[in-house]
Order: C-alpha cells, then sequence, then structure tokens
C-alpha cells in the first residue's frame, strides 16, 4: 500500500540554526506548486506494505570543476590546450597599484596583487582526481599522496569524477559506464558553454552547471551593482564584512571561468522496511554569517528614537528603552548627498563615513527631518529625507533572524532535493576547485562505511532516518506523533519531547518517524565547499 503525501511550505518550520563562531542558518520551506501543488513545498510517498520502497537510499553529488583539463580558462586562448598559467595569459581589469589597465598578466601580482584583477587567465589544472597506486587505498580515488597511505597518488587533473556507488564505489571514474550499479559523479562539460543539464525529478537532480563570473555585487552597500573585481563592491579596508563580486549561482565565484557542474542524484536500494518514505521537499537555507551574526542567531534591535551621531543602546524590549523609546529592528536614517562617493548618492546612512571612504567631506550625510524614528519598511513611512535601515541589514527590519523580511542573501537559494527514512548522502569531487579532493561516505543497503573527505581525519557524509509507523498513520484520526523509547517507563507511548518519556534515572527518548536528507553547498561565504545533513522528526 502506498500513502501519498503533502505538506505545506507554512507548515514547514525549522528553527534557526546555531553555527559557533561561524554563522546562523535559516532552513525554510519554499512552495513549488509545479512540483507539489499549490501552496506545498514538499510531496511523495510512504510505501506501508512488508516491502516498503523501493530505491530509497538517495545521494547528491557534486563536482567542483568540469571545465575540460589542461585548457585555457576564458582570455583570448580559452579552449586551447595548456600545461601552465603562462600558456594562458589574462589582463588587468584596472588601474590598481601602480599596475595598468589592459596589460597582460598571468597573475594578480602582475596587477599590483589585488585578488581578480588579472582577469580571463590561468589553465585549469584542477580537474579530477587520480588513483592511489598501492597502498591501503590501492585504486580509490585521490587529490595528493596523503590520501594514500603507503601508496602514491597518480594521474590527478586528467578530469572525471569518482563513482558514488556499486561495484567501484569511490574509484575515479569519466562517464556512468565506468561505475556499474551506480553513477560517475563528473562526467565533464562537453558543451563548451558550461549548460550541461540533469533531468528533472525524479529522474534526475534537474540542477544545471554554474560557470563562475564576476558581474554583480553581493552584500555590502551597493549589492546588484555591476562589478569586475570585489574591490569594485567595497568601500575601503572591510575586514571580514567585504562584499563580494560574483553572479547568480556562486556568490563568491572564486575561480572565474570555472563550470560548476551539476547536482547529480542517484537513488540505491535500501533495506526493506514498512512505513518507507521518500519525499520531495523544496527547501532553501539562507546563511548569514560573520560579522552579521557569528553563530548566536540574536536580534539585533535598538532604542529610538536615536540621535545623529550618538551611539545606539541595543534592547529586546521597549521595557530596555528610558523615557518611553520604542525597541526597534529599523530606524530611518540619513541619506548620502552630493559629497558621497557616486555609488553611494541616494543610499542610508547615519555618519560621513558611511558614504565613501575616509575622509568623506562633512555633511555627506544628510541626516533629515525624521533621523532616528522607529521604522518598519513600509515605503514611505520616513518621508522624502530619510530612508528606513534595518539595525542589522542581514537580518530585516525586524531584526530577527530567519524570518520572512530578510534579504534575499540571507534566505538562501531554493533546491528540490529528496528526503528519505532510509539512508541520504552527498558526495563532492575537486572541491574548492582542488583536483581530487574529496568529500565522500559510502553507502551500501543499510550501512554507511567509513567517510573521507581529504585533509580531514575522518568525516560523515551521509545520515539515517526512521521509517513512519503505518499503523498510526492508517489511524482515524491519523497521526504522526512519535513514541517513547524501549527504555522508557512510558515505552511505546505516544510523545511530543523526550520530557513526555521518563525512565527510571531521568527522561528518556521519544522517537518519531524521521526524514533526512544529504545535498551540496559549493562556496558557502564562510565553509566553502561541503556536503550539509539535516534531519525532520515528528513528535
Amino acid at each position: 500500500m502506498l500513502i501519498p503525501v503533502a505538506g505545506p511550505a507554512a507548515g514547514l518550520v525549522f528553527y534557526a540554526v546555531k553555527v559557533p563562531g561561524l554563522a546562523c542558518a535559516c532552513p525554510h520551506g519554499v512552495a513549488e506548486p509545479d512540483v507539489h501543488g499549490p501552496g506545498n513545498s514538499s510531496s511523495g510517498f510512504i510505501g506501508c506494505s512488508a516491502a516498503g520502497l523501493s530505491n530509497a537510499n538517495v545521494d547528491n553529488s557534486f563536482d567542483h570543476n568540469t571545465t575540460p583539463p589542461h585548457t585555457c580558462v576564458l582570455g583570448s586562448k580559452s579552449g586551447q590546450s595548456c600545461a601552465t598559467d603562462a600558456e594562458c595569459p589574462g589582463t588587468c581589469v584596472k588601474s590598481v597599484g601602480g599596475a595598468t589597465a589592459g596589460a597582460p598578466c598571468t597573475s594578480d601580482a602582475d596587477c599590483g596583487s589585488v585578488a581578480y584583477n588579472c582577469s580571463s587567465r590561468g589553465c585549469n589544472v584542477n580537474n579530477g582526481p587520480g588513483a592511489c597506486s598501492g597502498g591501503t587505498r590501492a585504486g580509490l580515488a585521490c587529490a595528493t599522496d596523503s590520501d594514500c597511505p603507503s601508496g602514491t597518488c597518480v594521474g590527478a587533473g586528467q578530469g572525471g569524477g569518482l563513482c558514488v556507488g556499486g561495484t567501484n564505489a569511490g574509484k575515479p571514474c569519466h562517464l556512468d559506464t565506468d561505475c556499474p550499479g551506480s553513477i560517475c559523479n563528473s562526467p565533464d562539460d562537453t558543451t563548451g558553454n558550461c549548460t550541461t543539464q540533469e533531468p528533472p525529478l525524479p529522474a534526475g537532480s534537474g540542477s544545471t552547471s554554474c560557470l563562475e563570473t564576476k558581474t554583480a555585487c553581493f552584500g555590502g552597500r551597493i549589492t546588484g551593482a555591476s562589478c569586475q573585481i570585489d574591490d569594485d563592491c567595497n568601500f575601503g579596508a572591510c575586514g571580514t564584512s567585504c562584499a563580494t563580486c560574483g553572479n547568480d549561482c556562486n556568490q563568491l565565484s572564486t575561480h572565474p571561468g570555472i563550470c560548476n557542474g551539476p547536482w547529480r542524484l542517484t537513488e540505491s536500494a535500501a533495506p526493506a522496511a514498512i512505513g518507507t518514505g521518500l519525499i520531495i521537499s523544496t527547501t532553501a537555507i539562507g546563511v548569514i554569517s560573520t560579522p552579521a551574526d557569528g553563530g548566536s542567531c540574536s536580534t539585533d534591535r535598538i532604542c529610538t528614537p536615536v540621535a545623529f551621531g550618538a551611539t545606539p543602546t541595543s534592547c529586546q524590549v521597549d521595557a530596555q528603552c528610558s523615557g518611553g523609546g520604542q525597541c526597534a529592528g529599523a530606524f530611518c536614517a540619513g541619506i548620502c548627498g552630493s559629497g558621497a562617493d557616486p555609488r553611494l548618492v541616494g543610499k542610508s546612512c547615519t555618519k560621513d563615513d558611511d558614504c565613501g571612504v575616509a575622509p568623506v567631506p562633512a555633511g555627506a550625510c544628510v541626516a533629515g527631518g525624521n533621523y532616528g524614528q522607529k521604522c518598519t519598511g513600509v515605503a514611505g513611512e520616513c518621508g522624502g529625507q530619510n530612508i528606513c535601515r534595518p539595525v542589522n541589514a542581514a537580518k530585516g527590519y525586524d531584526g530577527v533572524p530567519c524570518t520572512a523580511d530578510d534579504p534575499p542573501a540571507s534566505q538562501g537559494l531554493a533546491s528540490t532535493i529528496p528526503t528519505t527514512t532510509a539512508i541520504a548522502s552527498g558526495s563532492g569531487i575537486d572541491a574548492n576547485n582542488v583536483a581530487g579532493q574529496q568529500i565522500y561516505s559510502p553507502v551500501s543497503g543499510g550501512t554507511i562505511g567509513t567517510g573521507f573527505c581529504t585533509g580531514k581525519s575522518s568525516c560523515l557524509t551521509a545520515i539515517k532516518g526512521t521509517p513512519f509507523n503505518c499503523t498510526d498513520l492508517l489511524a482515524n484520526p491519523p497521526k504522526l506523533s512519535g513514541s517513547c523509547s524501549s527504555g522508557s517507563t512510558k515505552a511505546g507511548q505516544p510523545c511530543a519531547t523526550d520530557s513526555d518519556c521518563p525512565n527510571g534515572s531521568g527522561v528518556g527518548t521519544c522517537q518519531g518517524a524521521s526524514l533526512v536528507a544529504g545535498f551540496p553547498q559549493i562556496e558557502g561565504a564562510v565553509t566553502l565547499d561541503g556536503i550539509i545533513t539535516n534531519r525532520q522528526t515528528a513528535k
């Protein structure tokens, strides 16, 4: 018996995820009517026969670099064979640090050491793993000799990827036929223009390739403005809060001209289990990273009104504000006037230095008549002389992370991925654009093998879920609540939290069905390439 299910986006609620010292992550469901029906962010089936569902293990894999190996990246010799960067010259984008715009270059140092100022250059030597020759990992994919204890790594940089499963799991490959019983996570891009696309779900991931380019600013004061290098998006020293020049599919685009391959989805057999679920979910994970949030997921508000030039007082509620003030996530700010950097004229400001690189002429920030008053982001509420400005731009006008008013950069891009009660995994090759660097955990049936991540002593990129209780699902009315574990004095009884399940020494465990997912992240703002796993548990 198959039970069809669908989940409304409004009902898929996640807590903000604290990543100490790094960021606040914001997962949330996104309605995708063409896939799930109106208002829904998920849909799928639960198998309530003895066989459960077939092929319930799912793997999402990526290859950071699918540009043909040993060819020039962009530039006048784009696509031509090469062995070193010197054979693929570029040009200096701007006159920075004494370099001349338009001068030939083979590295940023030729152009004054400004990042990405030497554009359209480089030989692609970072595509594809080698294979371990000898040692304890003989025949398996590798990036360097250190990946091959008692052996050596041979042939890295010749293109291809690794087999994510089957009889050749973990070995290098170029085509799916190299991986009996599975797929190669990286057939190299043969379109010549980075347009390879996977079939739509359920046959594939539906994702497309992405060419890293530097075309638009992300973050900072002029998000969306055109750019050629990161410095075009910043104003003086920016420390850890620099905006980046990238594009919609890769906001960092740290490797201009490199083609990021599409995610590849594969399914494999899991042990038969009543209540096995396979549900397609459309989810986005936004990341509010340092310095906007260092992992506290805090609410950022100040007492209003606040005087121009005064230091704001932080608060959480109105009672913390003296003189009848209001605690607000946004306030009416001034506007950069004629004395400002031309790129910032008309932008919000709280001081002159917000309007360009110091020293900025006095009066560049025009306070306006409503400066410092509370606002909520409604058009025109601050009048014609002021602009409503969030206390923390990454958290929107309410100052609360992971809410609907956060800016697009904090909400992440939606991806439609499978979640399962069996095993979900992710794998990657050429991670961070290093030939053969891998992120991988082998999966076979109901077993997660020892993970291997280049340069790490251990890693785990797979996660196991828990089947649904079909008796509860088919009851009238149906229910999804968990039940107390066997160690509890209320074993088998319904529960919502662990506190509902006492045992002899304290609190037991509330166990419910859990859907798990594993999916890639390429060039996260802080974490760079990786595999994200998550679990949604019914309680």
